[in-house]
């Protein structure tokens, strides 16, 4: 597989990526914003459940970071722009790790049910998608 084949190959991973969190930020917040607190905790939990089983979401999760380790093994950090906008990629997806990570902890916690603080997390995971506010 030639530099620009393997290129190619990564990018369509992450496009498929963001599409998937498109979707989930467009059409699966606005279900979100619909549900009582109560309902959104339990939405939300069963939503990350299922992604986390979810061969597919598994797959466009993980094999980025797996084709990026063997991309730069393989050609090495010469490719300036491609290596620039995967340092871009992965600091927004650690900033999007990190500061939604705490909101999925709490929502599992079977003793957090305090409404203003639900509404609050809702409000919240709504952050990283501000044109649908």
């Amino acid at each position: 597989m030639s530099q620009s084949e393997a290129e190619v190959l990564i990018l369509t991973i992450n496009a498929l990526g963001a599409g998937i969190l498109m979707f989930v930020a467009g059409v699966v917040q606005k279900t979100m914003d619909q549900l009582d607190p109560p309902d959104f905790k339990r939405f939300a939990n069963q939503m990350g459940r299922s992604a986390m089983t979810d061969p597919f979401a598994v797959t466009v999760a993980t094999l980025p970071i797996i084709a990026t380790v063997l991309y730069f093994v393989r050609y090495g950090f010469k490719h300036r722009w491609f290596t620039a906008g995967l340092a871009a990629w992965l600091v927004g997806s650690s900033i999007t790790k990190v500061t939604n990570m705490p909101i999925y902890e709490r929502l599992t916690d079977a003793s957090y049910n305090d409404a203003a603080a639900l509404l609050e997390d809702r409000r919240a995971r709504r952050m990283a998608w501000p044109l649908h506010r």
